[in-house]
C-alpha cells in the first residue's frame, strides 16, 4: 500500500499520550492551531491542584440520546478524570468545546455545529480563525464575542484562572 501524497499524519492529544492518524493535508493549519490550544489548557491544567479536568483532542462526544447527537470535536476539555478510559468515545459532555474553521468548511455548517453544541449543554465554544488570527466565544443565550490577536483569551467560571493571548494560539 503506497502512501497518499495527500495526506499527512496528524497528532492529536488523547488521555496525554500524542496519537497520529492520516487526514487530508489542508488540515494543517487545523492541527497546529488546536495543538497550541491545547498547549496552553494542558499548561493550565496541571497547574491546578487535582485532575479536575481533562483535555481530549478528537475525541468522540455523545452529546444527547434524542435525537441522537454523537460528535467528533477538534479540542475539549471535560471535567473529571477518566483513568480507564479505553476507547476515543468520552463518556462525559465537554464543558468547553474548540472548532477551528480552515479549509473547505463552509460557515453555514460551522455554525450549525456551534448552534448544536450550544443546543445540547456545552456551556462555552470557542471558534478559532487562523487566517485572520480571530478567535470568537458563543455562549447559550448570548451574542458571538471576538477577540482579536490583542486580546486575551479566558477560560470564565467553566475553566477558572484559564487565560491566554489570543496572539500565543497563532504563532
Amino acid at each position: 500500500m503506497t502512501a497518499d501524497p495527500d495526506l499527512v499524519p496528524e497528532p492529536y492529544l488523547f488521555r496525554g499520550e500524542w496519537r497520529y492518524r492520516a487526514v487530508p493535508a489542508w488540515h494543517a493549519m487545523v492541527q497546529r492551531t488546536a495543538l497550541a490550544a491545547a498547549h496552553h489548557l494542558d499548561r493550565w491544567h496541571t497547574q491546578l491542584a487535582g485532575p479536575a479536568f481533562e483535555v481530549f483532542s478528537n475525541a468522540g462526544f455523545r452529546l444527547r440520546t434524542a435525537p441522537e447527537t454523537a460528535v467528533r470535536i477538534p479540542l475539549a476539555v471535560v471535567r473529571g478524570w477518566y483513568p480507564t478510559l479505553q476507547s476515543d468515545w468520552v463518556p462525559a459532555k465537554p464543558l468547553v468545546a474548540v472548532e477551528v474553521m480552515v479549509g473547505p468548511t463552509r460557515y453555514g455548517d460551522l455554525y450549525d455545529w456551534v448552534d448544536e453544541y450550544l443546543a445540547c449543554g456545552i456551556p462555552l465554544v470557542w471558534v478559532l480563525y487562523p487566517n485572520w488570527r480571530l478567535i470568537t466565544t458563543h455562549r447559550p443565550g448570548e451574542s458571538a464575542r471576538g477577540l482579536d490577536a490583542r486580546g486575551t483569551l479566558a477560560g470564565g467560571p467553566e475553566l477558572p484562572g484559564f487565560s491566554c493571548p489570543v496572539a500565543d494560539l497563532f504563532r
